[in-house]
């Protein structure tokens, strides 16, 4: 499907659908697998292979603004959409979940197993992968963004002799488990492509051990040895702000 305060390029909104297909009733193959004429058909899984059920899937029509026509997987996370015979025209396959975690609201995009265009005469086939992280096909992240400031009354702390450690503090927003990692400001103060979930942060410094660094959630609260911090939801993305001082 990234903060000196430029926001980073997103996963882009999926167009209002024109047309709701729930299925194509007893047309064609009755197989997920096999391709049927006038028919888009395919798989929706999370990482770890298990089906979504209720996940939104558009055809979205490449000659026509605006013009989508939107499938509903079922509980083994298939879906088929019905194509208007009588239209000349192709489609590209796109998917979203939408959710409610950590208090908000969230919908995202999901990555398809193929992201070409399709004639509505020959149908097609598409699966898609719920993933946390990673690029999409147009080089977009599906991971969200964490940013990291210093106390702007702190004028000892030497940001890029600062390292900020994230471990997980609870299931991903998919109800994965999450991994650990590190951030060092000499890299950069942000850190893109960030798997949605919450984690408890804490923060050293790397010339002077002895030098304490605290971290708080941007303007929120005292500075502490740690601190657990969620993403703000943008909807498609979320956003981590936080910010360390050694006062």
């Amino acid at each position: 499907m990234h903060l000196s305060t430029s926001l980073p390029l997103r996963l882009p909104s999926v167009c209002l659908p024109l047309i709701v297909a729930l299925g194509c009733g007893g047309c064609g193959s009755n197989s997920i697998d096999e391709v049927d004429a006038y028919t888009l058909k395919g798989v929706v899984k999370d990482a770890a292979g298990n089906p979504l059920a209720g996940v939104e899937v558009f055809a979205d029509d490449t000659m026509e603004y605006n013009a989508n026509t939107v499938g509903v997987t079922d509980e083994k996370g298939e879906y088929r959409i019905a194509l208007a015979p009588n239209r000349v025209t192709t489609y590209r396959a796109t998917a979203q979940v939408t959710t409610q975690w950590d208090g908000q609201s969230w919908r995202l995009s999901l990555h398809p197993d193929n992201g070409n265009a399709f004639a509505a005469a020959d149908g097609a086939v598409r699966n898609f992968t719920w993933r946390l992280s990673g690029k999409d096909q147009q080089g977009l992240t599906y991971g969200s963004t964490i940013w990291v400031y210093r106390d702007l009354d702190d004028n000892e702390l030497d940001l890029e002799q600062v390292e900020v450690r994230f471990e997980p503090a609870g299931p991903r927003i998919d109800g994965s488990q999450g991994e650990g990692f590190s951030m060092r400001l000499a890299d950069g103060s942000d850190r893109v492509d960030v798997p949605l979930g919450r984690y408890s942060v804490t923060a050293r410094h790397l010339g002077d051990e002895g030098l304490p660094v605290k971290v708080r959630i941007r303007d929120t609260g005292d500075y502490a040895p740690s601190v657990e911090a969620g993403f703000v939801s943008h909807t498609s993305y979320g956003m981590m702000e936080l910010e360390v001082s050694s006062r």
